[in-house]
């Protein structure tokens, strides 16, 4: 009996092995042989389009890119929408199918069906629009302005702007929280964090004690949110509950973007600094691996229909796409 216990166990250790090892591999395997796509000048926001299952790029100096998630594809890059005016942010609404882009230089946000790939209405009236979020409850887009130290709210049915909301400091990142009904948005200026009541469109909480707060996403598995502070190379972990800060993660340097694999509860940072993917687990939120061989990475989207990872290389020119 003893030894068959040791037969057992020693096999365990050797499939536990090979598992690590395989998902180790795995998720360094890049698209295509050249290990990254072309795309345009200065890529920053990504978003995955789960209507079409394309992947939209904002180049801040050469217009939106639109990637095929197809595999097969010789050339990934089926559309280039030109028009804008430093694109930054990039926001799928699934109720209506259409991506809201915003234009930091031209002071407005630009909303593009996603069945043409073309610009369809503008929607006016910001200073330096940075980034968006959707909110699923109530179908509407939160905008952030930097310079005007506001958060703009769009009705998706109108696509007009239906209310601004003030008492923000050069907010850049947002994110809806589905289980409290609330947006989160980062306040780079004064390193808090504002909690908006989306039923009144009201800042109803501040949570301090960030460094420059650059991106932000919510946790499904366990109503957490993670957020990038930009100076520290730490990303800071909310309960969503008591808005208040329960952990502290140290990453590569210069954090900004972050999205989750609900797949395997992994979620993804880039640090722009560093040149790496820092990779956590949700359960422990500590870091599991770190990722190399990135040129200045500043956005990620995790696409659920092929369980790729999409980030964009500003200083490239180019996404690196990793499989899951």
């Amino acid at each position: 009996m003893p030894s068959r216990m040791k037969f057992n166990l020693k096999q365990c250790l050797i499939f536990s092995l090979l598992l690590t090892l395989t998902l180790t591999v795995n998720i360094n395997l890049i698209y295509a042989t050249s290990g990254s796509i072309p795309v345009g000048i200065d890529p920053t926001g990504v978003d995955v389009d789960r209507h079409n299952n394309n992947v939209y790029v904002a180049n801040y100096y050469g217009g939106v890119s639109v990637i095929t998630d197809l595999e097969s594809a010789a050339n990934p890059v089926i559309a280039t929408i030109t028009g804008f005016n430093g694109p930054r942010g990039v926001a799928f609404d699934p109720n209506n199918n259409k991506l809201y882009v915003t234009e930091y230089e031209a002071g407005r946000v630009s909303v593009i069906d996603d069945s043409a790939n073309s610009v369809v209405k503008t929607i006016t009236g910001f200073s330096q629009p940075y980034a968006a979020a959707f909110d699923s409850r109530n179908h509407e887009i939160y905008v952030t302005d930097s310079a005007s130290n506001t958060v703009s709210v769009i009705d998706d049915s109108a696509n007009s702007v239906i209310k601004t909301i003030t008492g923000f400091s050069s907010p850049t990142a947002a994110v809806f929280d589905p289980h409290n009904s609330e947006v989160y948005v980062a306040n780079s200026g004064s390193n808090t964090l504002s909690v908006i009541n989306d039923f009144t469109n009201t800042i109803i909480a501040t949570i301090t004690g960030f460094s420059r707060p650059r991106g932000i996403v919510f946790i499904p598995h366990d109503h957490e949110l993670y957020v990038t502070n930009y100076e520290s190379g730490t990303v800071s972990v909310i309960d969503d509950k008591a808005n208040m800060i329960i952990r502290s993660i140290n990453v590569g340097s210069n954090p900004i973007g972050a999205a989750i694999d609900p797949h395997n509860h992994d979620v993804y940072v880039v640090n722009s600094g560093s040149g790496t993917v820092s990779v956590i687990n949700d359960y422990s939120n500590n870091v599991a691996r770190t990722i190399a061989g990135f040129n200045e990475p500043t956005g990620v989207a995790f696409d659920p229909h092929n369980n790729n990872l999409y980030v964009t290389n500003s200083a490239s020119n180019t996404v690196s796409v990793l499989t899951g």
